[in-house]
């Protein structure tokens, strides 16, 4: 009897222990499926869980669905060499105007421009990069919803000069930029170079005239309207970090972001502008003083919300992977510009070894880039636009 009642208890022991063992295991298994609190890192598109966070990153899905407002002088076609190559490589479809490089140009973008040879069956395409007067409505209307919305600014002094020099601006105006500067905003504000080029060059990319006359209030709505319309505003004086936050945000490889700067403006081309007209430049230039102002805070925010030690730690990778594409690909760091820009005297380009595409790619002018893939897009279009490359 005694070893009986014994070996009861220890059969009541032993099921305790099975019981406990299995409510140990679906607890833990509750706690790891449990949500998490967000990580440091804003832009992951992943579900929150408790795994690593690198890991949990090369979890989320690479975004291909873009719209990339390409601003005048702001670093914008290197950043748009970005973009074109990764639509490449992995057979995007892109909105495209019969020719050229802008799809709209004195009057904001229209979905007709989009000619009949180059359109989809649905009317919507992965990627918008080209230089356009922006409206947000019509270009929702080739874009699918969950479009990612891009653009960049520059420090407003350098990208004014920076266009006055390329587009030759002195010659149009007919006097020099000290003289052109002490113009009162009422004679400048809609006085633009082929209606296109002139003073706050970038407020006027994004969709907005005159508005130098704003009270302040209305300027500042103007700032929450952009603010609230693109995912992310980058700045061209931080443009690693910016293309950090633009990896993440799109959830892209580091080498899918790394590029090498083509045609630079030589130091000595640059114009000497006194303080004075800096000052009156400035003024002029309000708008964008304003605008630039107002994004490089919120870049400032965005930059510390990803990491300081995570987002040095990106760079170096970010620039290695620079580093070994030139050491792979640039035979010339001075040769003498080609293309649609041969005529250039004040810039300098990269020669590349021609023998690899991936070089090639690397240093394309927008032009050649553009009339590439809309070559591709015409011969979709011709013999029946495939099935996976239709976007919903």
């Amino acid at each position: 009897m005694k070893h009986t009642f014994v070996a009861k208890k220890l059969g009541v022991v032993a099921v305790a222990m099975v019981l406990l063992n299995l409510l140990y295991h679906h607890y833990n298994d509750l706690i790891s499926h449990a949500p998490t609190a967000p990580a440091d890192n804003p832009y992951t598109r992943t579900e929150t869980t408790t795994l690593p966070q690198e890991e949990a990153e090369r979890k989320c899905e690479p975004r291909k669905n873009l719209v990339y407002l390409k601003t005048h002088k702001c670093a914008s076609s290197t950043l748009q060499r970005v973009f074109l190559r990764y639509g490449k490589e992995h057979e995007l479809s892109f909105a495209l105007p019969a020719s050229s490089n802008y799809l709209g140009w004195k009057l904001p973008f229209r979905p007709r421009m989009i000619p009949p040879d180059l359109r989809s069956p649905n009317g919507k395409y992965n990627m918008f990069l080209l230089h356009t007067r922006f409206s947000e409505d019509a270009i929702s209307q080739v874009m699918p919803e969950d479009s990612v919305y891009v653009t960049i600014l520059r420090e407003p002094m350098e990208q004014f000069e920076s266009l006055w020099g390329f587009y030759e601006l002195e010659k149009f105006y007919n006097m020099p930029i000290d003289q052109f500067a002490k113009l009162p905003y009422a004679k400048v504000a809609r006085w633009r170079k082929g209606d296109l080029h002139g003073i706050h060059q970038m407020m006027f990319d994004l969709g907005h005239g005159a508005v130098g006359e704003d009270t302040e209030a209305e300027f500042q709505r103007r700032l929450d309207q952009i603010n609230a319309t693109f995912d992310l505003v980058m700045i061209a004086e931080r443009f690693d970090e910016s293309l950090v936050l633009l990896k993440h945000l799109m959830c892209w490889t580091t080498d899918d972001v790394a590029y090498l700067s083509i045609n630079a403006r030589k130091e000595n081309e640059k114009a000497n502008i006194t303080d004075e007209t800096k000052s009156l430049l400035y003024s002029l230039n309000k708008p964008d003083v304003k605008l630039y102002d107002f994004f490089a805070k919120i870049f400032d925010r965005k930059v510390k919300a990803f990491g300081e030690e995570k987002m040095q730690k990106e760079l170096l990778e970010l620039r290695d992977a620079n580093d070994k594409m030139e050491k792979r690909c640039v035979v010339d760091e001075e040769a003498k510009v080609t293309g649609e820009l041969k005529w250039r005297k004040d810039i300098v380009s990269l020669a590349v070894k021609e023998d690899e595409k991936v070089c090639v790619d690397l240093v394309k002018t927008e032009i050649s880039f553009v009339d590439e893939v809309r070559e591709r897009q015409k011969m979709w279009v011709k013999n029946g636009w495939p099935l996976n490359k239709t976007v919903t």
